[in-house]
């Protein structure tokens, strides 16, 4: 709440940024428009300026004052800073102290931030600046510049009073301060003037066409209004409003003769806030002399001639023109036409074109100003004519009581005394269709009210058929809203009903469903149980009390107990029995007592086919599948035109039954019944998919259910399966996981899917390590996000410690992968050099999946080149059996066994078979291996054996950069060796050069 002293009447900027913003209370719009046009500028754009043109009083200072305080808030003041003004800027006389106030101005915004230190090297800058006598615009302005730099926030210049200040300005001047507005990155410029200004409207000026430009016009009387009431509210005044709605004949008058400004409102207010004297003169002669000191101050700063202009003009009341003004002031045209200009240009006159006369006229823009002075100055006879002009408003819009209930007609009632009027008023009236349309709104207002007040029915009853006929208009709206899925507008609608309905069980029952639907479950809980007060057979109602405990509140314990109170009321009632037969087998995952519940529902009605469904999927949940298989036929058999049963019938034959032919013979009858049901499309694609290896009849299934749902997230994410696991087509596997990830962007397994694409099949390392990042964000426990990505790291981005640390959280997820393990084996073994921990991590692979081939070839290369435990590694290589042989890698260790043994004639056999095994590529399975058998044999010094087995079998050639890095490396070449390569074959040279060196 703010005191009066706070309404900043002539100075708003003497407030806080919250009284500012609280006592802001005409012109929100235009200022939410201004704020928005403001903000919307990109930090390098050539901004839009703003030009505001209003008479005095229209509230330009506090629309300044209000966009300083807002961008002085998060989230503008980031980008934004604020530059407010004094209202005149008397100092200016050249272009060069515009910019030194512009820094003034700085330094007063660094000074409301408390930024002290920025603030003193900004102050003694300004003072170093002000002792130049002959200071460059361009100097001060690039100060400015660099401190906004420096702040990286841009400025927004607040002036007022902006026509004084182009007056100020040579025409160069002009044009150098439009270059710099009109430029990337300048301030925004928003300005404030009483008049238009020439040099923003006329073709040939400096700043033709550099502003948008707004005019202030005044208040019409109803938003006049708004601001008192939203003074009232401010000040805490609670009684106010109802003392305007009862005077507004007063206040029309005094509307027209204060001019409807903001500033003059917010004085008027003080004065009428506890009511109305009983003659309008005594309230308008209170206000004229609250006014008096400011006024008259104001006039007696201007000049003596232009003191006898104004009041010739003022003391005229009406549009006085040129001529008539001479005959006044007996000045001449030479003399009076700088002295109008120069009232006009200051905001006090305002020029318009003059009625059967030549030039202009001129009237006080200040229209409060002209009555006041007419009060002080005038003769009695004209005082006279002013009071009855102030009467004979008064009695205009105060006594005719049937335009009041017009304009009572379109205005809505926000409180009870607004009604108690509107109610009497239609009472009073004589007119008995206006009477009885004044008298409907009322209701309607009431029904309304009662929403956020308990108490207003019993002070405004409304008469039953009144009460009855909305009652079925809501049903039926409610309905219809509900049919279009607009629950948001309907649930209005339903809490009307809640505090006025009455009725039978029916209503009551009916009543809690819409509830329930508009999720008003308050409401829908107080309405089934006035149901099952009323009824005598309550089981409807605790079913439906059942149903919301469950599907909308999840007290399922609750729920299991309305369900079971329904059937103790009847005991016919199967479906309850069902509910309960659901709720056991979704919410309680009792298999058992839902197959139970199941099997009562259908033993009290063999013909509901739902509960057949429910019994056949509690049958499957218990592994009862030949039961299953019944349940799901007869519920088919009883509603041959639902598709739900032979969908459960394809799941069953599917996943359980190993029968594929009878799978898809289910869904394809699902989808004769039901052509465009998704879920009968998505899951035949599966069965192709996953079962059948159809991957074209696949490719179309998942096709017709994006056909019919664009929108589903599953079917895309199996397109994306289908395209990169089983057709090799990873550009559009890529595309259908994106699609994927558009409609259920928080899936985090789409994510992994998308990443192995780019990871194993694009080479997109990067954004697979993004994909796999965000899976993990979504599920920090997705344990192949983790693994994927440690393989990223080991394999491709070689980021060692990044892959250590994803393995092991992904073992620590699930620590019975071998492969994981495997992998951590390798990257101790092959990158970290830790070769302990290599075999531990390969130990616990083994101790999983004991048949793991790579894992047992892994362990001998350690034992042997890493750990020197020879016999280890000779034993369990001849104890590998021949099924468990990987060709090239046991005939490269049988050669690195051989150089151990110095045979380096048999060795030599062994590399060449092992050569012509790979058939000309190397496949990631053993690729590893070959390094460490290039490593090993190096340094076992039989390097020319292993170039020899290259050359001899045309390897050198077919393999070139493979033998390129053995030779560099075995041969110690000279460091330009590699110089004398190919390109094409040094680079790929060096990288195996760099994996030999590691393993």
């Amino acid at each position: 709440m703010l005191p009066l002293t706070k309404i900043g009447f002539f100075n708003p900027g003497r407030l806080s940024d919250g009284e500012i913003e609280q006592s802001f209370i005409a012109r929100i719009a235009f200022f939410e428009f201004i704020l928005k046009r403001i903000v919307a500028e990109d930090p390098n754009s050539i901004p839009q300026h703003h030009l505001i043109i209003g008479q005095r009083g229209m509230g330009k200072s506090s629309l300044l004052v209000r966009i300083a305080a807002e961008l002085r808030k998060p989230p503008y003041k980031d980008s934004f800073i604020p530059l407010s003004f004094p209202e005149e800027q008397y100092n200016i006389d050249r272009l060069a102290k515009f910019w030194l106030n512009c820094l003034d101005a700085l330094a007063d915004a660094l000074d409301k931030e408390h930024e002290m230190i920025q603030l003193a090297s900004l102050d003694a800058e300004i003072s170093s600046l002000s002792k130049e006598k002959a200071l460059d615009p361009l100097t001060a302005y690039n100060v400015f510049k660099k401190w906004i730099d420096r702040l990286n926030r841009r400025p927004v210049l607040l002036v007022d009073n902006l026509n004084l200040i182009f007056a100020k300005l040579n025409r160069e001047e002009q044009h150098q301060l439009r270059a710099i507005l009109i430029s990337n990155e300048a301030p925004i410029l928003v300005g404030a003037s009483t008049i238009a200004i020439d040099e923003t409207i006329n073709y040939d000026e400096p700043f033709y066409d550099a502003f948008q430009i707004h005019y202030l016009k005044k208040l019409d009387f109803q938003e006049s209004m708004e601001v008192l009431v939203n003074l009232a509210r401010i000040t805490g005044n609670t009684t106010f409003e109802d003392i305007i709605y009862t005077k507004r004949g007063r206040l029309e008058a005094l509307y027209q003769l204060t001019g409807g400004t903001p500033r003059t409102l917010a004085i008027i207010f003080p004065l009428i806030q506890d009511g109305f004297s009983e003659n309008i003169q005594t309230d308008l002669d209170a206000l004229l002399d609250i006014i008096t000191p400011l006024y008259k101050s104001r006039f007696e700063e201007l000049p003596e001639q232009l003191q006898v202009v104004m009041d010739a003009v003022a003391l005229h009341w009406d549009p006085v023109n040129l001529e008539q003004i001479r005959d006044i002031t007996m000045l001449q045209n030479s003399q009076l036409s700088p002295q109008l200009k120069r009232l006009v240009d200051v905001g006090w006159l305002q020029r318009l074109d003059a009625y059967q006369a030549k030039g202009g006229a001129y009237e006080l823009s200040e229209r409060f100003f002209n009555i006041w002075y007419l009060m002080r100055r005038s003769s009695r006879r004209q005082k006279k004519e002013l009071y009855s002009l102030t009467k004979f408003l008064e009695s205009f819009y105060g006594n005719d009581l049937h335009e009041f209930a017009k304009l009572r007609l379109t205005q809505k009632s926000n409180t009870a005394t607004h009604i108690a009027l509107d109610l009497a008023l239609a009472e009073a009236l004589r007119d008995d269709e206006m009477s009885s349309e004044l008298r409907n709104k009322s209701y309607d207002e009431i029904m309304d009210l009662c929403l956020n007040d308990d108490d207003i029915l019993d002070h405004f009853p409304i008469p039953k058929e009144i009460t009855e006929k909305k009652i079925r208009e809501w049903f039926d709206k409610i309905d219809d809203l509900l049919r279009q899925n607009k629950e948001i507008e309907a649930e209005p609608l339903v809490k009307k009903l809640g505090k006025i309905g009455d009725g039978p069980v029916l209503y009551w029952n009916r009543f809690g469903y819409m509830a329930q639907q508009v999720n008003n479950l308050e409401l829908a809980e107080k309405a089934f149980r006035r149901a099952i007060e009323l009824a005598e057979n309550p089981a409807n109602s605790w079913n439906s009390l059942g149903n919301l405990y469950r599907s909308k509140l999840k007290k399922y314990p609750e729920a299991e107990q309305f369900y079971l109170k329904a059937i103790e009321s009847s005991d016919r009632a199967f479906i309850p029995w069902s509910n309960l037969g659901n709720l056991y087998l979704y919410n309680f995952k009792d298999y058992t007592k839902a197959g139970q519940a199941f099997a009562h529902a259908v033993e009290l009605n063999n013909d509901h086919y739902r509960a057949w469904v429910g019994l056949g999927r509690s049958n499957v949940r218990l592994s009862r599948f030949m039961e299953a298989e019944k349940a799901f036929i007869k519920a088919h058999e009883i509603n041959n035109k639902e598709a739900a049963p032979l969908l459960e019938l394809g799941q069953l034959y599917k996943n359980h039954l190993s029968n594929n032919q009878e799978a898809e013979k289910a869904y394809k009858k699902a989808i004769d019944l039901d052509s465009k049901s998704l879920t009968a499309w998505r899951r035949l694609g599966q069965l192709y998919l996953f079962r059948t290896n159809k991957y074209e009849d696949a490719e179309w299934a998942f096709k017709k259910a994006i056909e019919l749902d664009d929108t589903d997230a599953v079917a895309w994410a199996c397109l994306g399966i289908l395209y990169s696991y089983c057709q090799t087509r990873y550009v559009e596997a890529e595309l259908a996981f994106k699609n994927a990830i558009e409609r259920e962007p928080m899936w985090a397994w789409i994510w992994t899917a998308l990443g192995i694409v780019y990871k194993d099949d694009l080479g997109k390392y990067q954004e697979a390590e993004q994909a796999f990042k965000k899976a993990i964000e979504l599920d920090p426990k997705d344990f192949h996000a983790w693994f994927d990505l440690g393989s990223l790291y080991m394999r491709f981005l070689r980021e060692y410690k990044e892959a250590e640390r994803a393995l092991k959280t992904a073992s620590d997820l699930d620590d019975q992968s071998d492969l994981c393990w495997q992998s951590l084996g390798m990257l101790y073994q092959d990158h970290l050099g830790q070769y302990q921990k290599a075999e531990w991590a390969y130990e616990k692979s083994l101790a999983i999946a004991p048949s793991n081939a790579d894992n047992k070839y892994n362990l001998i290369f350690l034992w042997r080149d890493k750990l020197n435990k020879l016999t280890q590694a000779r034993e369990l290589f001849d104890s590998l059996s021949e099924s468990e042989r990987i060709k090239d890698t046991h005939l490269l260790n049988a050669a690195i066994f051989a150089f151990y043994e110095k045979n380096a004639g048999i060795a030599g056999g062994f590399l060449q078979q092992a050569l012509l095994e790979t058939n000309g590529s190397l496949t990631s399975r053993t690729i590893n291996d070959w390094y460490r058998t290039a490593a090993a044999i190096i340094r076992l010094g039989f390097a020319d054996s292993l170039l020899h087995a290259f050359t001899d079998t045309g390897y050198d050639q077919i393999f070139k950069p493979f033998y390129v890095a053995i030779q560099a490396l075995a041969k110690k070449e000279d460091p330009l060796f590699l110089n004398s390569i190919a390109a094409e074959i040094r680079e790929p040279a060096i990288v195996i050069m760099n994996l030999i060196e590691q393993s």
